[in-house]
């Protein structure tokens, strides 16, 4: 377990960093702070006291880590003022963003084999009450994934029988939603054919790009690790800061490495064991050196990640991605758990397999190149 930078870590001469009257944020902050960025800060705070060399040394040095933090600072505000973390939802998009992560909760329990009949009950209900919230605002009910996400609601009706709440006002309510529902909504989950599927993987990149679907079914059949690395071939062609390549993916093989990454994985539940392979796709941070590059790791690891996941694809591979972005104590088990080299960041992880014949899939509705496009 990697070890926590504290004020009690810091020389007598620097723990006024968090002793000072407004230091209940700036302790919290300090305690916090990774060591992987903020380590060489630490070993040149003692330089102070080692005479005029090491003085100068640390006022050369300073500068750099005060930008650095600074900067960090800034993505944090940005981050708490513009997402929904404070759980604001002041704005539509904020407030579509939660109704569809809600509705692919629903559609992914109702795409899988044998869903259990109490799945998603406290999910359902949140769904209902931000969808009405929606209307209520007067936001516009024809939208993809307003309406998406009523379809799935429906769908979770339909498999939950006629009363799908316990109380009977949350009944009423969503029976005043659905004619908002429109009669040429498509269903919220599709079934598709294995042959379907490699047909479209192996023709143009148009219908390679249509056929790609998170793929939560898998065939037992053991995939070779040759067919693996063909795909991670095709991947090392994207592109990187400066042709640097630092992506890494470690292939899980064994039934105690999966169980051990999904363990610490909370969205692969119901499915990831049942995959063949595990890839972890990660970013080399060695590779990267000042402020603009902070964020680099995972733009260049997103863009390989997507070129992998076409590539498996393309091999015949199904995958789904499993979104990583984890917090600092499920990040930490899962080093520990299949030993991740401490420089190595991770992007996410990859459910990998071959695919049943038949399986199904939720239809993730997507919105038109109007909607997300701005011309200057």
């Amino acid at each position: 377990m990697a070890e926590e930078l504290s004020i009690n870590h810091l020389p007598e001469s620097a723990r006024w960093l968090g002793q000072r009257p407004f230091t209940g944020l700036c302790r919290r902050l300090v305690e916090r702070i990774s060591p992987r960025y903020f380590r060489g800060l630490r070993a040149l705070i003692p330089q102070l006291i080692r005479g005029p060399g090491g003085f100068v040394l640390l006022w050369r040095q300073a500068p750099r880590y005060r930008v650095l933090w600074d900067n960090y600072l800034y993505d944090m505000k940005r981050y708490v003022r513009l997402s929904t973390f404070s759980h604001q939802l002041k704005r539509k998009q904020q407030l579509l963003s939660r109704i569809t992560a809600d509705s692919h909760v629903l559609e992914k329990g109702l795409s899988f084999e044998n869903p259990k009949v109490d799945f998603g009950q406290a999910v359902a209900l949140r769904l209902l009450g931000r969808l009405e919230n929606y209307r209520q605002r007067k936001f516009e009910v024809h939208d993809i994934q307003f309406q998406s996400a009523l379809q799935a609601l429906k769908e979770y009706r339909d498999f939950r029988g006629r009363e799908p709440f316990s109380c009977r006002s949350h009944n009423e309510q969503l029976v005043t939603l659905l004619p908002l529902l429109r009669d040429s909504e498509e269903p919220a989950i599709r079934e598709i054919k294995r042959d379907q599927y490699l047909k479209s993987a192996m023709g143009d990149f148009s219908e390679l790009n249509r056929g790609r679907c998170s793929i939560r079914s898998f065939a037992k059949k053991s995939v070779p690790i040759e067919t693996i690395q063909k795909a991670i071939e095709m991947a090392i062609r994207s592109p990187s800061v400066c042709n640097r390549q630092n992506s890494r993916v470690h292939i899980l093989t064994s039934e105690k490495s999966k169980q051990a990454a999904l363990a610490c994985h909370v969205g692969s539940r119901g499915f990831g064991l049942f995959a063949d392979k595990i890839l972890v796709v990660c970013s080399d941070l060695g590779g990267f050196n000042h402020i603009g590059e902070r964020n680099q790791a995972y733009i260049d690891g997103g863009l390989f990640s997507m070129t992998l996941m076409y590539g498996l694809q393309y091999q015949g591979l199904g995958c789904c991605p499993l979104n990583w972005s984890a917090p600092k104590e499920r990040d930490l088990a899962l080093r520990e758990a299949i030993s991740l080299p401490d420089e190595h960041s991770v992007i996410m992880l990859l459910a990998v397999g071959y695919l049943p014949d038949s399986l199904k899939t939720p239809r993730a509705a997507r919105l038109t190149p109007e909607q997300i496009t701005r011309i200057v």
